[in-house]
């Protein structure tokens, strides 16, 4: 999965080998280069609502994971910086999660320009991707902390699509009925970002990011708030355990793919492996 990181890693470690000597240790504070690897739980909350594309018709509120019982879930996470200098930091995060599940609905869904009927048995898929990308200014700088503030922009794409058989109605429909919605939601994301040396090889990280915005047929907001502990095991590796929250809303009635309501929670414990450079 990752042979196309490896040799630029290698070659980033090679070209910056006689700057990172001249530290003492590497860690949080220190390092030019990280990238973390990890695990997250992560338990989510979707609350949405599809309206019919062709009718305008509003469709039905619904909670994604109490309709069809989905229980939380386990996904891999990448975190990386890079410190350009000593006050300027580029980060980047990424993880994705891809779940399909059937059950029986207990009401009856409107969900885009199709009904599902209540006592149906439908098929749901959930997938998403999030992405951030941002920039960080660190404006205090002393030995055992940093403080910064950043500006990024944090995406979250998502797919739904709810289908249903007619065997699985209790024949009263004559075909399969389908549906899915997608969307992208890029938000810019303001931010402040902190970073402690608590004793020789242990280190505290936390952030708190924040936006709101709300254009013609579009609204959303954004809240994404993080904690972690990391112990410096090696002068390269750390290990490290973290939790984060995570709130999103998307209003839009002239998206090309999507027109509703999305409201979406995500938190979780993560446990990483934190390798510097």
């Amino acid at each position: 999965m990752f042979r196309g990181f490896r040799w630029p890693a290698l070659a980033a470690v090679w070209l910056c080998g006689p700057v990172f000597a001249q530290d003492e240790d590497l860690g949080p504070l220190n390092d030019r280069f990280s990238v973390s690897l990890g695990t997250f739980f992560m338990g989510s909350d979707t609350n949405v609502r599809a309206d019919a594309f062709e009718s305008g018709r509003s469709g039905t509120p619904f909670n994604f994971e109490d309709t069809f019982g989905l229980d939380d879930e386990t996904v891999f996470r990448i975190d990386a910086t890079w410190r350009s200098g000593r006050r300027h930091i580029l980060r980047a995060m990424y993880f994705n999660s891809d779940r399909s599940i059937s059950n029986v609905i207990d009401e009856q869904i409107a969900f885009g320009d199709a009904t599902f009927s209540a006592a149906a048995e439908v098929r749901a898929d959930f997938r998403f991707d999030i992405t951030e990308l941002a920039y960080e200014y660190v404006f205090m700088d002393r030995d055992r902390y940093q403080l910064g503030a950043s500006f990024g922009i944090h995406n979250a794409g998502f797919r739904i699509g709810l289908s249903s058989d007619p065997t699985s109605q209790g024949g009263t429909a004559a075909s399969s009925i389908s549906e899915s919605i997608h969307t992208n939601a890029p938000l810019p994301v303001l931010g402040l970002r902190g970073r402690w040396r608590l004793a020789e090889d242990f280190y505290a990280i936390a952030h708190a990011q924040y936006f709101r915005l709300a254009f013609d047929a579009y609204e959303g907001d954004i809240q994404d708030y993080e904690a972690a502990l990391v112990w410096q095991a090696t002068r390269h590796v750390g290990v490290g355990a973290a939790y984060n929250l995570f709130r999103t809303q998307v209003e839009t009635d002239d998206f090309d793919n999507f027109e509703g309501l999305l409201r979406w929670q995500y938190s979780g414990a993560q446990l990483f492996m934190r390798m510097s450079f």
